[in-house]
């Protein structure tokens, strides 16, 4: 701290001036300090003061409970050696844990914290100091690029099961488990969104429903089915920005490009190569659940039954088919026969009529013969019974008429005409 000496204050003044040496603090030194250095610094400088404003009253910062984590350790920064000063991640440097839920109001919150360790003001050791220079390189990337720095600079297993694992189970449920940690439907603002939407209308089953797990062998088929459709539309948060400007080296240049064209080059360069490593990311998880999908003994033994079914309901399809045209046969053969019985009934009738209509000439004939008979015997009577024989033969029937003639074969001419 810097040393300010004060003349004593007195009317009598002593031949000994006494020396008194004051220790900086305070508002006003702050806003002194903040004209001193005035541009960015005294921006942070107004934050700082009215951070010590807060805590001079009493006031903690209780409202930031969710993001402290009691297992989390706390590092000294200043203990650390250049060298591991570089490998911490800014999670640790800020003492947050590495939730996708952490927001920049929670980042910003951290980095006050930490300002009232680290601050140059406060710990003497300059503006250079690497530990705040470090201190604030993770606000500024954590506040901005948080998802580009999870993505890439945050460790992460990135290798897939084997396609025949000795235990599906124990070796595809955890690497779907650790792939959740970049659900975009998982983020603060996706379900903030669900929940706008909700109010005007119904949203989407796999926005409202916590992600379905993997389960065991026992799980339902349905729910199998439920969480390979979760994953099929599986929707990654990841940004790849940060490695492609690694990658291509090109972070100096935006920072340091001459004109907003050039930059604006560089950064269509870094888009075009995060784009490649999105879709190498979105092939990595197609490939996950293609694998899962035909390694996961549920769905090898439900397509082992649907094969099954279908080979079933084809056996009863062609045995369908084939009593179908058994019974068409039937009926066509049934159809010939019975038109060529009507045909034989049909002939027989015609056969009877004509026989039946011999027969009733015969009758007739007959009839009128004992007729002629008996008139001729009669002759000199003149009987003329011509009409009354046919009235006789057009009302009676061939066998009343049969049974007319043998009456008639016994009788004697004067009986028949009677008759």
């Amino acid at each position: 701290m810097p040393t300010i000496t004060k003349l004593a204050d007195s009317l009598d003044w002593s031949d000994e001036l006494k020396k008194v040496t004051v220790e900086c603090a305070g508002q006003g030194f702050v806003d002194f300090h903040g004209i001193l250095l005035a541009g960015e610094e005294k921006v942070w400088k107004d934050q700082l003061a009215a951070d010590l404003e807060r805590t001079d009253d009493g006031e903690d910062e209780n409202d930031n409970d969710d993001i402290d984590d009691p297992s989390l350790p706390m590092v000294d920064l200043f203990s650390l050696s250049e060298l591991e000063l570089q490998e911490i991640d800014y999670y640790q440097v800020l003492h947050l844990p590495c939730r996708p839920t952490i927001t920049p109001d929670d980042v910003k919150k951290a980095y006050r914290k930490a300002c009232l360790l680290y601050h140059p003001d406060k710990s003497g050791r300059g503006e250079e100091d690497a530990v705040f220079l470090k201190v604030k390189a993770a606000f500024e990337t954590l506040s901005t690029q948080k998802q580009a720095y999870d993505s890439t600079e945050m460790p992460f297993d990135d290798s897939l099961p084997s396609e025949n694992p000795s235990d599906f189970f124990q070796e595809y449920g955890p690497v779907f488990e650790r792939n959740l940690h970049f659900d975009a439907r998982l983020l603060p603002s996706k379900q903030n969104d669900s929940n706008k939407k909700r109010n005007k209308r119904a949203s989407s089953a796999r926005n409202n429903k916590k992600p379905p797990s993997l389960g065991d062998e026992n799980t339902s088929i349905e729910e199998v089915h439920e969480f390979y459709d979760y994953w099929t539309h599986f929707e990654s948060w990841r940004d790849f920005s940060l490695q492609a400007a690694r990658e291509l080296e090109t972070e100096d240049h935006l920072e340091n490009a001459e004109s907003r064209y050039e930059k604006r080059w560089y950064q269509k360069e870094i888009d075009r190569h995060a784009k490649k490593l999105k879709q190498q990311e979105v092939a990595r998880i197609t490939a996950l659940v293609e694998r899962a999908m035909a390694a996961d003994p549920r769905l090898i033994q439900e397509r082992k039954r649907l094969i099954e079914e279908k080979e079933r309901k084809q056996r009863e399809r062609e045995e369908e088919a084939l009593n179908k045209k058994k019974r068409e046969e039937e009926a066509r053969i049934a159809e010939e026969r019975r038109v060529e019985e009507e045909k034989k009934r049909k002939a027989e009738e015609k056969l009877q009529k004509e026989k039946e209509k011999k027969m009733f000439r015969k009758c007739k004939q007959a009839f009128r013969r004992y007729v002629s008979e008996a008139l001729e015997e009669l002759l000199e009577k003149e009987h003329a019974l011509e009409d009354e024989v046919d009235l006789i033969c057009n009302e009676l029937d061939r066998l009343q008429l049969t049974g007319f003639n043998e009456k008639l074969d016994s009788k004697s001419a004067p009986e028949v005409v009677s008759l």
